[in-house]
């Protein structure tokens, strides 16, 4: 079976960037002597390394490949692809192999410190020359094997562990088993092959953006690469310039899809520093490819002027590095299906098995509603601007309109999250607003009077509390003692944009976030305050959805351990009898969450995207109570009410009462189109139009979902089926006609 080749292999593909060293501490171990010493030239033998019930591993220890052996379902899978590795003709494809059999490919830097100078250079490093220095050493390991990557002229070492599980295999590295010198590694992308598409009619690789995005594996004019960072982006960056409007990878997972056999991968330990990569329209391998890759130390782009004047960009990164014990990307063959549905699945699986998914919510809410409390305006006293506080809902105005929300819906479940309704509103001037009711929206009897009429009428009501984002001191947390650091050392701030010129707006607000190591504690004055005010729920927009470094402390480089630090956080909150609302939530905060709201169905829409897939409603619907993504506020109303319908996720809506004069400049507010009296005929419409579907749908998962040219078709466990129409022509279904930018179920 195991297949000789002759070539020498291509390890890593090094890339230099220009940079700046900041910061201390967690550095990894430093040792000149170490890396001129003859390592270890030890070999595992070719052949099975280790082999379960459901699974036989073999490893190849002359092109570095991993095989994977799928005995239930007689498929092979390699960390090359398979067809790739059994094909003869591709064995002298010299250039092709270095591509496809890298097992690694690593960034590092590279500082001349003699000069104290930066360079840009490249550098490769082959498995057969190299053994002779030290090189590449393999040795079989508890159900697997540990490859030990030595590069003696670069002065460091990576180590790779590949261990067959119950359900695939797991490609581990330890950081333990990372040692640099003189150079420092930033990046490692893991066995970029491991999970690909052969180009072809029908195969794909899914990706994470957004709600979940394709890319079909096809042949392209030029080889596309894009990368998405998980969790989003590290918002303790200093950023000035709006380069792209894009959206964030909620999930740590990709997939691929081929010829009916299909591979997921999951990041399941670093996963906050990961970013998830595509490589489209590859000709020369003839693959399109997903591939998880690491940063282990922070980095940061710093304008400077230089001596000529004109204005620069350079690299900064952090001398510290992460803080995960273990890098970790798990490989689950997709079994009974290839589809990006089978994809859902399996992640779903994994969920379950980790112990994140266990009660399935017996209903879900017949309506969702975000309440807008108050902001911040700028008022001008003898021509003198001043910040002041203005509501647009209050406490009595907020029971009067969810009254009539509620008799629309009849007894169901009414959802209703508060906004903006602790001190500075949603300007969050303090952290959690003060942890306390703003005595502009309304007093005590107010409170009482909302809290009596939710539990009368079967409405559940969550104050939002922003723990991240926070404009100046109060309530324990001062800016120079609870501020983030970011990498170059000062406080991490986040500042208002202008949108129409993609630059931050100097005259804007500015928000601090909160350091890592008081989340807990900010945390903590949340569950208080929630029990104080008798909160049978409590919302937390930004900790569910804002990842984020913060260089006051070394192990948090790199947005690292905000996904096991907030998933404890919100597990803390669940043990205090407090549901948790969340929103557009991260994974970590979505499995720990009783409801999650405004749930993304789009992708970032970069031109290698070749489709959109609801995929984390695919996840999750079913076993969350889930809302769809704000439909009010949407630039295509109808088109959000309908990706609701098709998905079975509940109606959103952001509403206020009244706006003032000056909300209606502001370009990115929540205020947008929110004002009740305007939606009221609207949202009634959308709900009585919608109402029998979702009390057979509301609670149930996905088992199938297609999308073809604007028609997509979803059934749901129980057998109900929905044809959505999102073209501008009627459509006929074995259900009936489908009106134009309408549905149909049965």
């Amino acid at each position: 079976m195991l297949k000789r080749r002759t070539f020498c292999l291509l390890l890593a593909l090094l890339l230099l960037l220009p940079m700046v060293l900041t910061g201390c501490g967690n550095k990894l171990t430093k040792n000149t002597a170490s890396f001129k010493s003859k390592f270890s030239t030890e070999r595992a033998a070719n052949g099975t390394v280790a082999e379960n019930e459901n699974f036989t591993l073999k490893w190849d220890d002359a092109t570095q490949c991993a095989l994977l052996y799928d005995k239930a379902n007689d498929q092979w899978y390699g960390s090359a692809p398979y067809e790739y590795y059994m094909d003869e003709a591709q064995y002298e494809n010299m250039y092709v192999n270095y591509k496809v059999y890298n097992p690694l490919k690593v960034s590092y830097i590279s500082v001349n410190e003699l000069n104290n100078t930066i360079n840009l250079e490249s550098a490769v490093s082959s498995l057969e020359g190299s053994v002779e220095l030290g090189g590449a050493s393999s040795q079989l390991i508890e159900n697997g094997v540990r490859l030990t990557y030595n590069f003696p002229d670069l002065e460091f070492t990576v180590v790779l562990e590949l261990r067959l599980t119950d359900t695939g295999l797991e490609a581990r590295i330890p950081m333990g088993g990372i040692r640099e010198n003189n150079n420092l590694i930033y990046e490692i992308s893991v066995m970029p092959y491991m999970v690909s598409a052969a180009h072809g009619a029908g195969n794909y690789v899914m990706i994470p953006s957004g709600g979940g995005a394709l890319v079909d594996a096809k042949d392209r004019e030029t080889e596309v690469i894009k990368s998405e960072p998980v969790y989003g982006k590290d918002h303790s960056e200093s950023v000035t310039m709006i380069k792209e409007i894009s959206e964030q990878a909620y999930l740590p997972v990709f997939g691929s899809s081929a010829n009916g056999k299909g591979m997921l991968g999951i990041i399941s330990e670093g996963a906050a520093s990961a970013r998830v990569n595509v490589i489209g329209g590859d000709a020369d391998t003839g693959y399109t490819t997903a591939y998880a890759s690491f940063c282990i130390r922070g980095n940061e782009k710093i304008s400077y002027r230089s001596n000529t004047g004109h204005e620069k960009e350079a690299d900064s990164f952090s001398d510290s590095v992460v803080g995960y014990k273990y890098l970790s990307v798990q490989y689950r063959p997709l079994t009974g299906g290839a589809t990006y549905v089978d994809m859902a699945n399996t992640y779903r699986q994994y969920l379950m098995d980790e112990g994140f998914l266990k009660d399935r919510p017996e209903s879900t809410p017949a309506l969702s509603v975000n309440f807008l409390g108050s902001t911040q305006i700028t008022e001008s006293f003898f021509g003198i601007p001043y910040q002041t506080d203005t509501v647009t809902t209050t406490l009595a105005q907020t029971q009067s309109i969810a009254a009539e929300l509620k008799e629309l819906i009849g007894g169901k479940q009414l959802l209703v999250t508060l906004s903006g309704y602790g001190q500075g509103g949603l300007a969050s001037t303090t952290v959690g607003g003060g942890f306390k009711l703003s005595g502009k929206v309304g007093n005590k009897k107010n409170w009482k009077s909302l809290l009596d009429f939710a539990k009368q009428n079967n409405t559940v009501v969550a104050l939002d509390y922003d723990l991240v984002t926070f404009q100046s001191g109060g309530s324990g947390f001062g800016v120079s003692k609870s501020a983030a650091r970011n990498l170059t050392g000062l406080e991490a701030y986040l500042r208002s944009y202008s949108w129409s010129q993609q630059i931050e707006d100097e005259e804007g607000l500015t928000w601090y976030l909160v350091a890592r190591s008081q989340l807990g504690d900010a945390v903590d004055k949340a569950i208080a305050s929630g029990k104080k005010l008798g909160l049978s729920a409590v919302s937390f927009n930004t900790l569910s959805h804002m990842a984020y470094g913060d260089y006051r402390e070394a192990k948090y480089s790199a947005k690292a351990l905000m996904d096991t630090d907030v998933s404890s956080q919100l597990k803390k909150v669940s043990k205090e009898k407090l549901q948790v609302v969340s929103t557009r939530a991260n994974a970590y905060a979505a499995v720990r969450s009783d409801y999650i709201t405004n749930v993304p169905m789009e992708s970032s829409k970069y031109t290698i995207y070749d489709a959109e897939i609801p995929f984390y409603a695919l996840v999750f619907q079913g076993y969350k109570a889930l809302t769809s993504s704000t439909i009010n506020t949407a630039v295509d109303v109808r088109g959000a009410y309908l990706d609701a319908v098709a998905t079975g996720t509940t109606l959103q809506f952001t509403l206020c009462n009244n706006h003032h004069d000056a909300l209606q400049f502001e370009q990115d507010t929540a205020y947008i189109s929110s004002r009740y009296s305007d939606w009221k005929d609207d949202i009634a419409a959308m709900v009585q139009e919608s109402a029998d579907l979702y009390d057979k749908v509301g609670s149930k998962a996905i088992t199938a979902y297609e999308s073809s040219n604007g028609l997509t078709k979803t059934v749901f466990e129980n057998g109900i089926t929905v044809y959505v129409n999102y073209t501008d022509a009627d459509i006929s279904t074995p259900l009936g006609t489908v009106k134009s930018m309408g549905f149909i179920y049965g």
